[in-house]
């Protein structure tokens, strides 16, 4: 099984977003590493995986 957030807020002063897990662990990410992170075609190149956007 899976664990699932129950909720999730984003800290724009902080600029990260807040997932709380339903096991009751808490993660803060930093919108900048979502950024990094995300495989999407407009962030990534489709062919070289190599990062189009600088976050």
């Amino acid at each position: 099984m899976s664990d699932t957030p129950t909720n999730i807020r984003a800290h724009q002063g902080e600029q990260t977003l807040e997932l709380i897990w339903d096991s009751g662990v808490v993660s803060r990410l930093p919108y900048r590493y979502l950024r990094a992170e995300c495989p999407c075609a407009s962030c990534r190149n489709e062919w070289t995986g190599e990062r189009i956007l600088d976050p």
